[in-house]
């Protein structure tokens, strides 16, 4: 009976002895694996890979902003061309706020603008939109009652956009890890 429960013990024992030896094996792998050099295959797909999509995001940004630009322009053409429609009145002056949108956007978008792409985009809106809702107000054209408040609110927006950009671009850039 001894010798059954030493033999079971000494199997058991083999058994653990062997499962620590795969694993300190496995953990050598890895560990080895870990201290094996970047290939340069692998940086090449990766900055290929982020040069692709800085192109892509370049290209959409210029689309967006040809296509705003084009409805400050000519917002009935435009409209046409699209939806094979005519516009008058307020519609002419919402495509061109879309116009603006679009143009910011655009803007925002660019790829060298990674840390204040957001800001930046409104602070274009803002200010393009309120310089709009004050030449439509000068030039007494489509006049509402909440034109100049609104126009009033963008002024605003666009000195506290403006601040907050001038303080974000004298902030020195984080460090990218290599």
């Amino acid at each position: 009976m001894q010798r059954t429960i030493l033999g079971r013990l000494a199997r058991l024992a083999d058994g653990i002895v062997a499962e620590v030896h795969l694993a300190l094996a496995e953990r050598r792998s890895v560990a080895e694996e870990a201290r094996r050099p970047v290939s340069i295959r692998s940086v090449q797909g990766v900055a290929c890979q982020e040069s692709r999509m800085k192109n892509a995001l370049a290209f959409a940004a210029v689309a967006e902003a040809t296509i705003g630009l084009l409805l400050l322009l000519s917002p009935s053409i435009v409209v046409l061309l699209l939806f094979n429609a005519e516009i008058s009145g307020a519609a002419i002056a919402v495509s061109r706020i879309a116009g603006v949108s679009l143009v910011a956007l655009g803007l925002a978008c660019w790829p060298c603008h990674v840390r204040s792409g957001g800001l930046f985009g409104m602070l274009i809106y803002s200010s393009l939109v309120a310089l709009y809702f004050i030449g439509l107000g000068l030039a007494g054209e489509s006049v509402g009652k909440l034109l100049w408040p609104a126009a009033v609110v963008h002024v605003i927006l666009t000195i506290f956009l403006a601040q907050e950009w001038v303080k974000e671009r004298r902030m020195p850039s984080p460090k990218t890890p290599h």
